[in-house]
């Protein structure tokens, strides 16, 4: 199995980096192949919004920068986890603009899936995704937004969203090992 792991590099905390470190004990001893990808802050480009990607350059961003990795990594991975914080009931700005660039992978026409209009998805095989997030602090509402936020994410836009909920890293991990 490949696993994509994708973590915010400039938010690190001690309980996530022990979590990506738990993760990553926790796939190899599966014997998962695990490719490891830090968003930083000047990793990645904005998505400027010319949809290049679905008409002049089918699946691929027309951008120059480490998104083309993702892009190769993503599709060719079973599953992509995401590890981020939570700042104000969101992602952290750096997965999100992983997950804003992630537009390749759906069809430019609209379709009617489950009673929802939503992209068709390009590739028949799509990793499944899973978010991983953390803080410190984070109260009931930032959780719940969080929570809405993601469970819309994957309602309109890829049915392959599962969140895990804030917990401490053991059961994170148990959660993780009964989803995959």
């Amino acid at each position: 199995m490949k696993i994509l792991l994708i973590c915010d590099k400039d938010k690190r905390t001690i309980p996530s980096e022990v979590l990506k470190k738990d993760l990553l004990e926790f796939f190899s001893y599966k014997n998962f192949e695990t490719k490891v990808i830090e968003a930083g802050r000047n990793s990645f480009k904005h998505c400027i919004g010319c949809f290049s990607c679905w008409i002049k350059t089918p699946g691929k961003c027309v951008l120059k920068d480490s998104m083309s990795e993702v892009n190769k990594s993503y599709i060719n991975s079973d599953i992509v986890i995401y590890l981020t914080p939570i700042i104000f009931g969101q992602y952290s700005a750096n997965i999100k603009t992983i997950i804003d660039r992630a537009q390749p992978y759906c069809l430019p026409f609209f379709k009617v899936i489950n009673g929802v209009i939503k992209h068709p998805l390009r590739y028949e095989k799509n990793p499944k995704e899973i978010i991983v997030a953390y803080g410190d602090d984070v109260t009931k509402e930032e959780k719940s937004t969080f929570q809405d936020l993601i469970d819309n994410h994957g309602r309109n836009y890829r049915d392959v969203f599962y969140s895990l909920k804030i917990e401490d890293n053991k059961k994170i991990l148990d959660d993780l090992k009964k989803i995959i």
